[in-house]
């Protein structure tokens, strides 16, 4: 029997600060240590973790490449070979470039500076070979507006996300400033609601994630984003609307999912995630009846 309860489980992580994250008494390193807790708390229960956003060696992710390292499972590691199981997913959308890739100099004399940055690239790279599964997604925007191609790519690239997914976390997210045609983690929140996933969103660092969470716990007028006016395309795109979504199962009671809304500290925020998390992975099921993914 494996000790590990979320082994073959697949998280969506989509964190990020919000206009109300200073308000709420929070700042980024708040944002940083969620993204930290979280991790830790899921790898070392044997989820895998997928993210939509790419990696520095000085950020965040760094620290969550630790924990990756940390609880890897014995001959997982793989240099020469792309990963079968990794522990995190990285995917971008184009025209990013994974940070996460071996680098080959073409120029015989480098800048010092990218010589420097590269040596890391490849030290990075060749560390974590079959821990980190980082792409770019192969779409291919079209057009000559740029944010428009970024806002396409941006938005397949969650399409790609939410299949590669069984269950998602949102919590945060900017109502504006955002480079997609909406709200990145409201569109993440989105498609998990719609693609019948299970959800677990929070309010404690304010923003579209607490909007949405506030609806679909108690109901009222549905969260709606218009798309962002990038140019002749935006008339085409619809609105973001959450009208007829509602929360599927997970494994949260009715008291414990509001709870999760609005949690008395980031450790009760995670705790309640991993518990419903947990209670939804391991219910009795047979195989028809366990989330499949594209």
């Amino acid at each position: 029997m494996n000790a590990l309860p979320l082994t073959g489980c697949s998280v969506g992580i989509s964190i990020s600060e919000s206009e109300d994250t200073l308000g709420a008494s929070f700042d980024s390193h708040e944002v940083n240590r969620c993204v930290c807790l979280l991790a830790e708390t899921l790898l070392g229960n044997g989820a895998r973790l997928v993210f939509g956003h790419d990696w520095r060696p000085d950020g965040v992710m760094m620290a969550v490449a630790d924990f990756a390292l940390r609880y890897a499972p014995p001959g997982s590691r793989s240099p020469s070979e792309s990963p079968s199981s990794p522990l995190i997913v990285n995917r971008l959308a184009p025209p990013d470039k994974p940070f996460l890739r071996p680098v080959k100099r073409s120029r015989s004399s480098p800048d010092e500076g990218e010589e420097n940055s590269d040596i890391v690239r490849n030290q990075l790279s060749a560390m974590l070979g079959g821990i980190v599964d980082a792409k770019t997604i192969s779409y291919l925007p079209t057009g000559d507006n740029r944010r428009i191609r970024l806002a396409e790519g941006l938005s397949h690239l969650r399409e790609e996300l939410t299949g590669l997914c069984d269950t998602r976390i949102c919590i945060g997210g900017r109502f504006k400033g955002f480079r997609g045609w909406y709200p990145g983690v409201a569109e993440e929140a989105y498609l998990a609601l719609a693609h019948k996933q299970p959800l677990y969103i929070s309010a404690i660092f304010g923003g579209t994630s607490a909007a949405i969470a506030k609806f679909v716990l108690n109901g009222g007028r549905p969260p709606v984003w218009k798309p962002a006016p990038l140019g002749e395309k935006t008339a085409r795109r619809s609105p973001l609307s959450f009208e007829g979504l509602r929360l599927m199962p997970n494994g949260l009671t009715a008291e414990e999912q509001a709870r999760l809304c609005d949690p008395p500290s980031l450790e009760a925020c995670v705790e309640l995630i991993l518990r419903g998390l947990v209670k939804w992975w391991t219910r009795p099921a047979g195989p028809s009846q366990k989330p499949t993914r594209g």
